[in-house]
Formats: C-alpha cells, sequence, structure tokens
C-alpha cells in the first residue's frame, strides 16, 4: 500500500530581506516556544506579531469565510502557485511596495500543499504603532486633517490603478501622522474607473456608517466623510 504524499511547502521571500525564512517561521508554536511572540490581534482570526533580530513581523494565516467557513477553515482548491492567495498577495505588495505607496513591506509568503488543496500563510512588516479607524473611533473623533489624509491615501492607490476590493475601516491605518492600507487578499490592479473607485469608496461609507449606529452617534460621519472627499480630490487633482 503506498503512502500518503508528504506536503510540500513553498516559500517567497523578499529580496531585500537578509535573513533566511524557514517553513517554522510560518507556525505560531514556534515563536511561542522561542518567547517572541509579542502581541496577538483577535479579529475573525488570529495573527501575530513576533520579534527577531530586533525587527517586528507580522504573521497571518489565511482562512476562509462565508459560510463555507462552518465546514472548511482554511483549505483552498489549488490550481497552480501563481494563484495561491498568499502568492497573489505577496506580489502585489511588493509592486506597491516598490511604488512607495504606504504598505507594509511583504517579507515572505508560503503555501503548503496538501493533496489539491493547499494552505496559505504571509509574513509582513508589522505596523506596530498603527491602530485601525476603529481603535481611534472608539476613543476619540479622528481631526480634520486624518480624514484628509485618509482621502488623499485612497486616491493615491487608486491613481496606481490599486483595486482594494475589501476596504472598510479596519484596513486604514493611522499613527497620529501617516495613514497606511492593509489587507491586499483577493486585490487587483486595473485600468482606473471611476466605477470601482466608487465601489471601494461606497464600501468605505457603508463600514463607517455601520460603526457609527454601533456607538450610536450620529453627528461626526457627514463632516468626516465631506473631508475625506476632499482630500481625495486634493491628490487627484
Amino acid at each position: 500500500m503506498l503512502g500518503s504524499r508528504p506536503n510540500q511547502h513553498h516559500i517567497w521571500q523578499h529580496p531585500d530581506v537578509d535573513f533566511k525564512i524557514e517553513n517554522h517561521w510560518f507556525n505560531p508554536d514556534y515563536w511561542h516556544q522561542q518567547n517572541q511572540v509579542q502581541a496577538t490581534k483577535v479579529g475573525r482570526q488570529i495573527s501575530y506579531i513576533i520579534e527577531y533580530k530586533n525587527q517586528k513581523l507580522f504573521l497571518r494565516h489565511y482562512y476562509r469565510g462565508g459560510q463555507i467557513r462552518h465546514f472548511n477553515e482554511d483549505k483552498y482548491w489549488f490550481s497552480g502557485l501563481k494563484n495561491c492567495r498568499s502568492y497573489t498577495e505577496f506580489t502585489l505588495l511588493k509592486q506597491l511596495y516598490l511604488w512607495q505607496l504606504p504598505v507594509p513591506k511583504p517579507i515572505a509568503a508560503h503555501a503548503i500543499l496538501q493533496g489539491c488543496f493547499y494552505r496559505a500563510n504571509i509574513i509582513l512588516q508589522a505596523l506596530h504603532e498603527h491602530h485601525d479607524l476603529a481603535h481611534w473611533l472608539q476613543q476619540q473623533y479622528l481631526p480634520h486633517t486624518a480624514w484628509l489624509a485618509i482621502g488623499r491615501t485612497i486616491a493615491a492607490f487608486h491613481a496606481r490603478g490599486v483595486d482594494h476590493q475589501d476596504l472598510n475601516l479596519k484596513n486604514i491605518l493611522w499613527n497620529g501622522q501617516t495613514v497606511y492600507l492593509v489587507d491586499f487578499d483577493k486585490c487587483l490592479l486595473k485600468i482606473p474607473s471611476k466605477k470601482w473607485q466608487q465601489t471601494n469608496l461606497a464600501r468605505l461609507y457603508r463600514s463607517l456608517e455601520k460603526f457609527q449606529q454601533s456607538i450610536q452617534s450620529n453627528t461626526w460621519l457627514p463632516d468626516a466623510w465631506a473631508t475625506l472627499l476632499q482630500g481625495y480630490q486634493l491628490e487627484l487633482s
């Protein structure tokens, strides 16, 4: 009787990274054993901030969404290495980072082939001093300058043809001075078009509106959104 085929690991590493990424880097248990887990981020899934050689890195596993997640947590159909979600996000981030857009530096991506399926992970530069908009809005209303910067940042991505298909308040980070966009899973580079750009903005507006309702406030969003759009237009003009 033939044994089962062993798992196949594939790693893509950024050429500027001066240390070798090994398979065990994508296993949180390894970092816990080394006492190098600095923090965990709990949302729909758990991700980790780890420290290596005085660098803070962000480790994220890819999980399924929607109804399928109830019976398939993290397996994806394998249709080629270049179609793996970790590879496509890593490749996109490399390009955005090269363009000097405000994204976390991609460190490495990983896929584990298991028969006809794969699981995936990605390691990024950790933006440990930045927090998402929900964090800031739970504590205080963001200043006029922040909303302007958010609008300008989104416009800079749109000008490059970056279709962020999950633009929401959790994927926009701010540290009091600079804005970053994160989570580019399933995002695409496209010819700039008002149609998909407005779809991005509408998705963000719905996210902010939902958050406003959750904190039972109806005072800040109209002015904030108008300022964001002002910044957006300023960047494109």
